[in-house]
């Protein structure tokens, strides 16, 4: 049986720092809630309700237990590749009675081309791009126009539109590309300006400097030192405000694509419904 979504009370979290739970939940790697988020016409995301992330394997036991029973989550929606997901190792979310459903954008063969690009030829011409670089642009527009693509982020937005969800946390690997494109559409169809979902996309980087040690492999297949990987790890604003150009330049808004994936207007307001206050 579904647990209730719980009455959250109707404040706005205090700024950046209010929102990011890496120091709340041992383990986390950029944790944080959506949360308090304002839109354009003067509501606001409800707390707790919408949590985003890096990768969630690290996380302690007693972190899972802050998870659960303190920040409410009951549904983890994971983008990372099947590959990824047999590399890294995987939470038993059963065991604390939350759901796990994986909906990676990308199929497992796009994703391995892209590894082996970045880690050939193409790595001087990535390292050179500096903090969000074209190849970041361009990795989005693939995410949000292939069929893998279009599919996961459908079901990612259908699933937040259903009540039985309840409070969920979506992740991939480090947090900021496929959670980003994921978070640039729901906070979208939310009605959350522009600006503020470049704001918080940018966090990303900064709440990523702290776990270098996380992504040792990374590092290795990259050819990458720790000082060229927290440049690249950076997020600029302006890197997410092209992606959202690309959507309207392609589907007329934000809004045109989440409708020509086939997302209904019946979902669309049952996420509003269910986020906003």
């Amino acid at each position: 049986m579904t647990d209730p979504e719980p009455e959250l009370a109707k404040e706005e979290p205090r700024g950046t720092a209010s929102r990011a739970l890496d120091d709340i939940v041992e383990g986390a790697v950029n944790l944080r809630d959506l949360g308090g988020l304002p839109t354009r016409d003067g509501a606001r995301v409800r707390p707790r309700r919408l949590l985003r992330s890096g990768l969630m394997h690290a996380i302690t036991p007693a972190g899972l237990a802050t998870l659960r029973d303190t920040l409410g989550v009951r549904t983890v929606i994971d983008f990372r590749d099947p590959g990824e997901r047999e590399q890294d190792g995987l939470v038993d979310w059963a065991r604390h009675d939350v759901t796990d459903l994986h909906l990676p954008p990308m199929s497992e063969a796009a994703f391995l081309a892209q590894q082996r690009a970045v880690s050939g030829e193409q790595a001087a011409a990535w390292k050179a791009s500096g903090p969000g670089g074209g190849l970041d642009r361009a990795l989005y527009r693939n995410l949000v126009g292939s069929d893998a693509g279009r599919r996961a982020y459908r079901a990612f937005l259908e699933r937040l539109a259903d009540p039985a969800t309840g409070p969920a946390v979506f992740h991939c690997s480090g947090g900021r590309d496929r959670t980003g494109v994921a978070a640039a559409l729901v906070l979208s169809v939310l009605g959350v300006d522009e600006a503020v979902i470049c704001e918080d996309y940018r966090l990303s980087g900064e709440q990523l400097r702290p776990h270098t040690r996380h992504f040792v492999e990374q590092l290795a297949t990259f050819g990458l030192t720790e000082g060229q990987w927290l440049q690249l790890v950076r997020c600029r604003a302006e890197t997410m405000a092209g992606f959202l150009e690309d959507l309207r330049s392609e589907y007329g808004s934000p809004m045109g694509y989440v409708e020509a994936i086939g997302l209904a207007d019946e979902a669309v307001q049952s996420i509003r419904v269910r986020l906003l206050f």
